[in-house]
């Protein structure tokens, strides 16, 4: 259930599975618990609040690279791509029907999501992110699991990379 709080000026505030969903017109988003929200609140009517903080939620940095099915270019695409958000602290794998999403993530939710990586056989898209997982520092024995375990990872993954 879906209650409708606040709408004006293109920004939505609604409840949805017992979080509170602040969005914009453009489909992005931040959920709160209803612990964080009323700690958002509280900061706002305190005059803590500064548009930068809701700033750095809402206009996250998200490179899409367009569906080809050619690893080298996805690795080249990463390579660029990463250049423009933080180091990257998590990895993400969907596969949708036949198609392999990966999602790399910073520490401010900055993603760049690339089509050409795969995983759980042995093949140029599981080396290819084999190849990129251990270049950016994930431990080898995960990074080799993620990739070529055919009974584990059937219909994606997510692994972060530990903290030092």
């Amino acid at each position: 259930m879906t209650e409708k709080l606040y709408h004006r000026c293109g920004v939505c505030v609604q409840i949805k599975r017992g979080q509170i969903e602040l969005s914009r017109d453009d489909h992005k988003s931040i959920w709160f618990t209803l612990i964080e929200w009323s700690n958002f609140i509280s900061a706002v009517k305190n005059g803590d609040f500064e548009p930068e903080y809701l700033n750095k939620f809402i206009h996250k940095k998200e490179y899409l690279e367009p569906p080809h099915g050619v690893t080298e270019k996805s690795i080249k695409f990463l390579e660029i791509s990463k250049k423009k958000i933080g180091e990257i602290v998590s990895v993400e794998g969907k596969k949708e029907g036949t198609d392999y999403w990966t999602i790399f993530k910073d520490a401010e939710g900055n993603k760049i999501v690339t089509s050409s990586f795969s995983w759980g056989y042995r093949g140029k898209g599981p080396i290819g992110l084999y190849l990129v997982l251990t270049n950016l520092g994930f431990p080898d024995a995960i990074s080799s699991d993620v990739c070529y375990n055919k009974n584990g990872f059937k219909n994606g993954f997510k692994i972060f990379k530990q903290k030092q």
